[in-house]
């Protein structure tokens, strides 16, 4: 009976360590993914910085909106 609880026990505390451990990894993967994303901005950052120093404006693709060129006043 006691050997019984104490196996019951340790199964208990692996599963809340494997819990753990799985809450730990998917927060470690979230965190690659926002450190990607700011890679990426700063990346974006870094090359309109660079068209803007080579051009005096940057053009907007027509994708932004989408509405401005469609709508007739």
């Amino acid at each position: 009976m006691i050997l019984n609880n104490l196996r019951l026990t340790q199964l208990e505390r692996n599963k809340e360590i494997m819990t753990m451990k799985r809450q730990l990894l998917l927060q470690e993967a979230n965190n690659l993914l926002l450190q990607a994303d700011i890679t990426r901005r700063e990346t974006e950052l870094y090359y309109y910085r660079q068209y803007a120093r080579r051009n005096a404006a940057i053009k907007r693709w027509n994708t932004y909106g989408g509405m401005e060129s469609r709508v007739k006043t």
